[in-house]
């Protein structure tokens, strides 16, 4: 369902739908979490509620997804704690107006999306067998699976009920292409803050003055200290031998899994849809089926008329496929149904009418013992080390139930597993057992809420790895004295005044070079800093650093080009100061309309769930306190003021941003 609507929301804008429906699972099932810790609540919408753990829960996963899918893309941390607030409302908001009007999905439109699940497919067909077990192993009850199921099949209706109702103006469409296409050509360079650093710089007077106005930075970390015991289908595996004789009784049984697979060479005429509406499309393929009925050849035909411009020049010919390479079981049926020289009816597809010739057909072809002999006997281990894992955590379960606070004692007693134990951990970091974020958010929870001292199952890798962890003893977080926080306190100060010179030199050489008494290569020359040239970038930029980019964008379209700009990149970026210049804006060029009217659809479609907030009672307590904000206003305004003169540029497009100083603090200790 998420690939379906992904295919369908091309574009930057477009993401944001996918985002939208995907957080209740992306976030560890954050509704489940409502009212279950005491901590103070970050949002509220009408009468449900998420506390401030749940928050940074779900952003320490929002985080870690973001790294898998975009490795090589740092992420400011306040903009994904904006992203993760956007989406947690939307998500709410979604559900109360799926409520409201009712939306239901039919028993048909969830049996045909767990049908055609390639996962829940054997031989070209649904297993229902197959659905059970891959559901068992995964921990999940074919009930519970379904209900999730059908809430995910309700979004994608709401979804698409909200995409249908959008238009898009040809004005509108024309003012996407400039902007979202916008290419802009800069130049930068990145300075460290270590290059500013004065390490003698600060006395002890300086010190105790900062510490005594800044307590609340130097305290110590949160601690605990934990047992657990991994249970583990790598090493159950490792464990289980197989003998020659087991193996060579396997495969006799089960030698039909043991195929080399039939292979079809086929030839296909291809009447595309993309600049036809379907009934044309339907009419002219069905017009040629009656010329091949009447002799016609169907490579001519497939040269002539297919819209398939990478075949149509060899008569149509496809790569040679097996069954399960057939993307669409219509297709698959009938090409299983040809023999050689024979061609399939007209069938619908994605990509519009196309009708297929049978050219050869290569049988399936068992495999010989020596060649899958290490598959099968993996096999033999995954499926015993399967059972073994299934019983073992239902035995663990019950020993838990049956005697809690004696637990790691009764396993070792009664299946001989040693429990493993950990020193002390700062529970803000990510390591050791802490390292996984369910393990992280579960003894969190059991910590917050002063419950049990063994968690119970944590599964990080359903069916394969799961975790059961007692909590042995905690050290909660205490106000360090000044000699035990001096060396911190000095570092930090270092740092800001390190951050500080960097801000007042950029400042002056933005006047120098807009004054024209040195430039950009001069600077790095002077400084062996290194000037970089990417050239003309994209919104979508991944090559170079993402706040650079974004800089770049924000500054408003001006005739007085080149253009500087300065920021302060965050800790992933080791807190480099950047200087940009900015030469050139070139307005975006026609891209394939389709994409276009999609990507406005779908930011409409944002636009409307976004709207739903003036319907319902939306807290957001997240972010800095009261004082803390009016302390950043004035700071922000005086900074701007300043800017406005030194640098003469249009307003918010290059306003250097000014952290106050517990920001720097907190940007120094993540440095460190």
């Amino acid at each position: 369902m998420l690939t379906k609507i992904r295919d369908k929301a091309t574009g930057w804008i477009a993401y944001a739908i996918v985002i939208v429906i995907s957080i209740p699972f992306a976030l560890w099932g954050i509704q489940q979490y409502f009212g279950l810790d005491s901590s103070p609540t970050a949002i509220a919408i009408d009468d449900q509620e998420i506390s401030e753990f749940q928050f940074e829960q779900a952003v320490i996963e929002k985080r870690r997804q973001l790294e898998q899918t975009q490795a090589n893309v740092r992420f400011d941390e306040d903009e994904i704690k904006d992203s993760v607030v956007s989406e947690i409302v939307s998500q709410q908001l979604m559900i109360l107006a799926i409520n409201k009007y009712n939306l239901q999905a039919t028993d048909g439109d969830l049996a045909e999306f767990i049908r055609n699940r390639p996962e829940f497919r054997q031989n070209q067909s649904f297993d229902a067998n197959l659905y059970r077990d891959l559901l068992a192993r995964s921990g999940y009850s074919v009930t519970d699976y379904e209900r999730i199921q059908r809430e995910d099949l309700k979004k994608e209706l709401f979804i698409d009920m909200l995409q249908s109702s959008s238009f898009v103006l040809p004005s509108e469409r024309e003012r996407y292409i400039q902007l979202a296409d916008q290419s802009r050509k800069i130049r930068y360079l990145t300075m460290n803050y270590s290059y500013f650093v004065e390490p003698d710089s600060i006395d002890t007077d300086q010190a105790q003055a900062h510490y005594d106005a800044n307590m609340e930075l130097y305290q110590s970390p949160y601690k605990a200290r934990f047992d657990y015991l991994e249970i583990s289908m790598d090493k159950l595996e490792a464990e289980e031998i197989v003998t020659p004789d087991e193996a060579r009784q396997y495969y006799e049984e089960r030698a039909g899994d043991y195929l080399y697979p039939e292979k079809f060479d086929l030839r296909h005429i291809l009447i595309s849809t993309d600049e036809r509406s379907a009934d044309e499309a339907r009419s002219q393929a069905d017009e040629l089926y009656l010329e091949l009925l009447e002799g016609a050849d169907f490579a001519d035909l497939a040269r002539t008329y297919s819209d398939d411009i990478l075949t149509a020049e060899s008569g149509g010919i496809l790569p040679e496929l097996t069954a399960d390479e057939l993307d669409n079981d219509e297709v698959r049926d009938a090409v299983l149904q040809l023999a050689e020289g024979e061609y399939t009816n007209p069938i619908s597809t994605q990509y519009g009418i196309q009708i297929f010739e049978l050219l050869k057909l290569t049988e399936a072809e068992q495999k010989p013992f020596k060649k899958v002999r290490k598959e099968l006997i993996s096999d033999i281990k995954y499926q015993r080390a399967s059972i073994r894992y299934a019983g073992l955590i239902e035995r663990l379960d019950l020993l838990l139930f049956e005697d809690e606070p004696g637990f790691f004692s009764t396993v070792r007693a009664n299946l001989g597993y040693e429990k493993q134990s950990t020193g002390f951990i700062d529970l803000n970091k990510q390591e050791s057992i802490l390292a996984d974020p369910s393990i992280r958010a579960t003894v969190i929870s059991e910590i917050i809420q002063g419950g049990r001292t063994n968690t119970g199952l944590i599964e990080v890798e359903p069916g394969r790895r799961a975790f059961f962890v007692g909590i042995t003893g905690t050290q909660p977080s205490v106000q360090l004295s000044f000699e035990d926080a001096l060396q911190d306190v000095i570092t930090n100060l270092i740092l800001q005044q390190a951050y500080n010179k960097i801000r007042e030199n950029t400042a002056q050489w933005i006047q120098e070079i807009q004054a024209g008494n040195t430039d950009l290569d001069t600077l790095a020359t002077e400084n062996r800093w290194t000037v970089e040239d990417p050239g003309y970038i994209k919104r979508n930029e991944t090559s170079i650093p993402r706040p650079i980019v974004e800089k770049s964008f924000s500054a408003l379209p001006s005739s007085e080009l080149p253009l500087y700009q300065s920021l302060q990149m965050d800790f992933n970026y080791n807190n480099d100061h950047a200087l940009i210049e900015l030469l050139d804006i070139q307005a975006g060029k026609e891209t394939s309309q389709t994409t276009v009217i999609y990507s406005l659809k779908n930011r409409e479609a944002v636009a409307l769930l976004e709207s739903l907030q003036d319907f319902h009672d939306v807290e957001i307590n997240v972010g800095k306190d009261e004082d803390e904000e009016e302390e950043n206003e004035s700071t922000e305004t005086s900074n701007e003021e300043e800017t406005d003169e030194s640098v003469n540029t249009e307003e918010d497009s290059e306003t250097d941003t000014v952290e106050d100083e517990s920001t720097q603090q907190r940007n120094a200790s993540s440095d460190r």
